[in-house]
């Protein structure tokens, strides 16, 4: 999926350490340009990831990402992680 819009939050990195090793996580809300604004919360995982977005409060992007569910201990999250941002 993609979408197009300027950043209306971007919220600071989380860093953790799991059963694979360290990671860290950045989410940021995009907001569209349209008749009825949509907004879309947003994480991007790995520093590396994170340093290439450099996804700022006020920038225009363009974020392709997939919707991801998971299950744990009978409980459902959802979650829209990003694979590629693109400054407009």
């Amino acid at each position: 999926m993609e979408l197009q819009g300027k950043v209306i939050a971007v919220l600071p990195v989380v860093k953790g350490e799991g059963k694979n090793g360290a990671w860290c996580m950045q989410e940021a809300v995009l907001e569209t340009d349209d008749r009825y604004p949509q907004k879309l919360l947003f994480e991007i995982w790995g520093e590396e990831n994170i340093q290439k977005a450099n996804v700022n409060v006020g920038d225009t992007i363009a974020v392709k990402w997939d919707v991801l569910a998971s299950e744990r201990n009978g409980k459902w999250y959802g979650k829209n992680k990003a694979y590629e941002v693109n400054h407009v």
